[in-house]
Order: C-alpha cells, then sequence, then structure tokens
C-alpha cells in the first residue's frame, strides 16, 4: 500500500482529532485539538490542490479555520489561569 505525504497528514490529523477525545485534562485536550486542526487544514489545502472549485472538503475546511482560533484562545486562558494558581499558592501563607 503506497501512503503520499497528503494521506500521511490526512490520517495523522484524524488520529490526533481522535486521541483529544480520550483527554482527561484540558491542556492535552486543547493542544492535540489544535495539531488536528492544523494538519486537517493542510491536508484539505494539499489534497484539493489549492483548487477551490474541487474542493470537496470545504465545509471540513471551514470548521477547522473556526475551530483552531477557539482552541489556541481556550489554551492560553487554561495556561494563564493555571499559572495565576500556582502563583497564588506560593504567595498564600
Amino acid at each position: 500500500m503506497h501512503v503520499d505525504i497528503t494521506t500521511a497528514i490526512g490520517f495523522l490529523g484524524g488520529a490526533f482529532y481522535l486521541a483529544s477525545h480520550y483527554q482527561k485534562d484540558m491542556v492535552s485536550l486543547r493542544i492535540l485539538a489544535l495539531a488536528s486542526n492544523v494538519l486537517s487544514l493542510i491536508f484539505g489545502l494539499l489534497h484539493s490542490h489549492f483548487d477551490m472549485i474541487k474542493m470537496v472538503e470545504l465545509p471540513e475546511n471551514i470548521l477547522n479555520a473556526i475551530l483552531l482560533p477557539v482552541n489556541a484562545k481556550r489554551l492560553s486562558e487554561i495556561l494563564r489561569l493555571t499559572k495565576q494558581i500556582e502563583q497564588a499558592t506560593v504567595e498564600s501563607p
């Protein structure tokens, strides 16, 4: 079975998406979701050869383009809150 780089990227994006659903902590969930969004967008662009007429993955690409900044923002919020909690714990008597 011959697997080209585009297919490998698509499978890896799908694997990260699936793995994100099995995470118990939010940081790893958001990291895997971000990786899945990026890889799925790359797959969609490579698979369509940047031809908008042939882009059958357009709904999926739109979804990933919307979810990418959402996941990035939520990860940033989680990391900032975690840092604030750690700092408050150190500073408390």
